[in-house]
């Protein structure tokens, strides 16, 4: 829980007197960070051991599976050991920050939990640049299958239907369906009317799955995808980007949970608050996301 920061005492020298404690705000500012997040819900995580420069994740190729003749059991053939083509994707993290000031007496006045608030402000804007840059990785050149749609496209029944015979032609085993799955869509709010105009989608939207309650963040599950509706997508102001993806084709990583630092501001009696991180992503399977493009 916050603690109260009223009535802070400030005497002098650099930080002196400082009302915030940075680990309890790092902590909060993550805690709070998690109810902001929609893409890095959806993709494939990594962590960073330890400092470093960057992430390398190897991408092992396919191996296929074949029948076991009598002939290699009697040994007048042998297995094919094949070598898979390999390749590997790097991360290099990059520092994103939220900041802001608040003034000595308005902490000393503050009659409601004003530190509680500013947690989950900065914890927020570090969510929404982290979405946001997600949400534009997912145009990249890296994903090799072609957009569907248009700048003049609107969602309808057929174009949805495509997005997902599309995936599931091109990402084969990394998409799976289902309510176990691991596909997801990420539309902008504009396309909501027309998505929920799709007879199938939107009578399954009001019933649920088995009658049961909304989950959290999601619009509906159906057809074995699960709907995010996020302003985080890439919007070009006449085209918006709607991906459709499987867990597998983004690697997103994280160098450290948010940090958090103060400093007395003495010219304006306040105190300078910020908060950072640094997160990287690549595309680790290329054909394992379709975009949607609409106005």
């Amino acid at each position: 829980m916050a603690t109260s920061i009223t009535n802070t005492t400030v005497t002098s020298g650099s930080g002196a007197g400082q009302p915030f404690n940075p680990d309890e705000w790092a902590a909060e500012i993550e805690t709070s960070a998690r109810d902001f997040r929609v893409m890095a819900n959806l993709v494939r995580v990594f962590t960073f051991k330890g400092p470093a420069d960057a992430l390398n994740i190897p991408v092992i190729g396919s191996i296929a599976a074949a029948a076991f003749t009598t002939g290699m059991e009697e040994g007048s053939a042998s297995i094919t050991y094949a070598l898979p083509s390999n390749s590997s994707v790097v991360i290099t993290p990059s520092m994103s920050f939220a900041a802001t000031r608040v003034a000595q007496r308005e902490l000393d006045h503050s009659v409601y939990d004003l530190e509680s608030a500013l947690q989950d402000e900065l914890a927020e804007g570090l969510a929404e640049y982290e979405d946001t840059q997600l949400g534009e990785f997912a145009d990249n050149a890296a994903f090799t299958v072609a957009d569907l749609g248009g700048d003049t496209q609107n969602y309808t029944e057929a174009l949805l239907l495509s997005q997902i015979q599309t995936l599931a032609t091109n990402a084969r085993s990394k998409a799976r369906f289902g309510p176990r799955g691991n596909v997801s869509l990420v539309f902008h709010s504009l396309q909501l009317n027309d998505l929920l105009a799709i007879s199938s989608l939107s009578s399954f939207q009001v019933t649920g799955r088995e009658n049961g309650p909304a989950i959290t963040g999601m619009l509906t599950q159906h057809w074995g995808v699960g709907f995010y509706m996020s302003d985080n997508v890439k919007d070009t102001g006449t085209v918006k980007v709607n991906p459709m993806f499987s867990r597998e084709a983004i690697a997103f990583a994280r160098l450290y949970k948010p940090k958090f630092r103060q400093q007395w501001d003495a010219d304006n009696i306040a105190w300078k608050l910020a908060a950072w991180q640094e997160f990287g992503m690549a595309a680790l399977n290329a054909t394992s996301l379709i975009n949607v493009d609409t106005d």
